[in-house]
């Protein structure tokens, strides 16, 4: 019963289609219009194939397949010396990545300054200190001479400095946090438990166990790593307090959040990748793009929050 149902609505079909279609093709290829289109497509259909009729034996079949296969070499070539070029300029790019964040710091310090001129409140002074400290870091960092010609302690300076830099951020989110007058801190306490455990795992895991390193350094990344996590904490606290509030407030709490953590995850990738024994490709590049983009972020939301 079904086979005949199918047949007899097949049949039906194949009746129909043609009879509707008929007239109508013969009514639109006598139009303006409509006779450019058929002509159209039949010269095209008849270049398509030619195109397959010049392969159809097997002779030509053969060259056919071989002209593809020394295409597909020479794309594949093509891309793997876009790849060598692309790695080549990626290397020459992470000699001068310390130098990039150092200029690109000491912009941010100039904006800041501007900031700090042309806005009221105390949250463009703190962040222009905190550019100014880190920049000194980074020079010194860099080997900087006019900065770090006679120190001796490198490392210690510049990994003090970084966390000053860091810490007056935290004086500046922690200020803006109090006084927006939350009645509740959970949110505060849930992003500083979250924030300390991070750094608690990446510091047991890359760095406490590394004997290599003195146990001064290590014992000192541990307790310098928590500020910077509790400015992360900060920044995604007054984003929560400011995410329903009027634009651009809210904006500036997303973008000092942002900011904030990636701050922090440069601070623990300088930390694991000198004392933690890792070593990271691209590193000046990675450091690079995360302090200065954090710095950048923070700094256009506090702008935006002094607007």
């Amino acid at each position: 019963m079904i086979d005949e149902f199918f047949d007899q609505w097949i049949d039906r079909l194949c009746r129909t289609i043609p009879a509707y279609i008929k007239p109508r093709r013969i009514l639109f290829s006598n139009s303006c219009i409509g006779w450019r289109v058929l002509l159209y497509g039949r010269a095209l259909l008849s270049k398509v194939s030619a195109a397959f009729g010049h392969i159809s034996s097997e002779e030509n079949m053969d060259l056919f397949m071989r002209e593809t296969a020394e295409r597909g070499d020479d794309g594949i070539a093509w891309l793997k010396a876009f790849w060598k070029e692309q790695a080549q300029a990626l290397l020459r790019l992470e000699k001068w990545g310390r130098t990039i964040r150092f200029t690109a710091l000491l912009v941010l310090l100039l904006l800041a300054c501007f900031g700090t001129a042309a806005t009221d409140g105390p949250g463009m002074p703190l962040v222009a200190a905190s550019l100014c400290v880190l920049w000194i870091s980074t020079a010194i960092e860099c080997g900087y001479k006019p900065i770090c010609g006679r120190l001796r302690q490198r490392y210690l300076a510049q990994t003090l400095l970084r966390t000053g830099a860091i810490s007056l951020m935290l004086v500046h989110y922690f200020g803006a946090y109090v006084g927006q007058g939350v009645p509740s801190n959970i949110v505060l306490q849930s992003a500083m438990i979250i924030m300390l455990f991070v750094h608690a795992a990446l510091y047991l895991a890359f760095v406490l166990l590394n004997t290599r390193q003195p146990l001064f350094l290590r014992a000192l990344a541990g307790i310098t790593g928590v500020m910077p996590a509790l400015t992360a904490a900060s920044a995604l606290a007054v984003a929560a307090s400011s995410f329903f509030r009027p634009w651009p407030l809210s904006a500036a709490g997303v973008l000092g959040a942002l900011g904030a953590l990636l701050t922090f995850m440069g601070d623990e990738l300088i930390t694991i990748t000198q004392l933690g024994g890792i070593r990271l490709k691209y590193y000046a590049i990675w450091v690079c793009l995360l302090m200065t983009g954090g710095c950048f972020a923070m700094l256009l939301g506090t702008w935006m929050y002094a607007l």
